[in-house]
């Protein structure tokens, strides 16, 4: 599913692209002193499904959707420094092998803001710029399961955040002002939390270190496209 979106995406792209070309010759990128706002949007759908009893469940659904936004100041003509936010919401589901009738479906919503600094260092051709951007965020979010049907909740757990992350990102200008940008992301990470068990009443901290290297799996797991705008 979300390859096809891509796909559509990326064809639409070009197709625009073509279509606003203009006589006169432009300058396409970035340079000192200039600012940008930058919107970007992430969704995810996947659903594992098990031939033999796995615990309680074997399959499951999950769906998730982020949107980043940032603004962003250009030191010099490659570095830029900014402001970021992060809101994601997603919805997983569990159903029981033994008992197609009992789902559980857990929801969480989480909230990040932080600092960026991204260098571009690579061009491929006049429209295209490549980046890569080390992120810095704080945050919480939110997690409840129950069972549908079943008003009483089984979890009901709040995090709170810090996480570091290096991303890849590549641009396409389609004007001197306006470009598509695809990221990957979480190439490498590190996060550190705090979490609260309402119902059981206990407290607890966490941390991890990570990444994906192989670009082509990240592709499809950590890819965010969306908009950049050149004030």
């Amino acid at each position: 599913m979300k390859f096809f979106l891509v796909t559509v995406f990326t064809v639409f792209t070009f197709t625009f692209a073509s279509a606003q070309e203009e006589a006169q010759p432009q300058e396409f990128g970035f340079q000192q002193k200039d600012i940008f706002v930058e919107g970007n949007f992430g969704f995810s759908s996947s659903k594992n499904t098990n031939s033999d009893v796995i615990g309680d469940y074997n399959e499951n659904k999950r769906n998730s959707i982020n949107f980043n936004p940032k603004v962003g100041y250009f030191v010099t003509d490659k570095l830029a420094i900014g402001l970021r936010l992060n809101l994601i919401s997603s919805n997983f589901e569990s159903t029981q092998f033994t008992n197609p009738n009992l789902v559980r479906e857990t929801k969480s919503n989480a909230f990040s803001g932080g600092l960026f600094g991204r260098y571009y260092f690579l061009e491929l051709g006049k429209r295209f710029k490549t980046y890569t951007e080390l992120g810095v965020i704080f945050g919480s979010s939110k997690s409840e399961t129950s069972e549908i049907g079943n008003p009483i909740l089984i979890d009901d757990n709040s995090y709170k955040y810090f996480n570091t992350s290096l991303d890849l990102g590549i641009q396409y200008f389609l004007t001197s002002r306006m470009a598509i940008n695809f990221s990957l992301t979480n190439l490498f990470y590190f996060s550190s939390n705090k979490y609260k068990d309402k119902l059981n009443e206990t407290e607890g901290r966490g941390s991890g270190f990570g990444g994906d290297l192989n670009i082509f799996n990240n592709f499809f797991n950590a890819t965010s496209f969306g908009l950049t705008y050149k004030l």
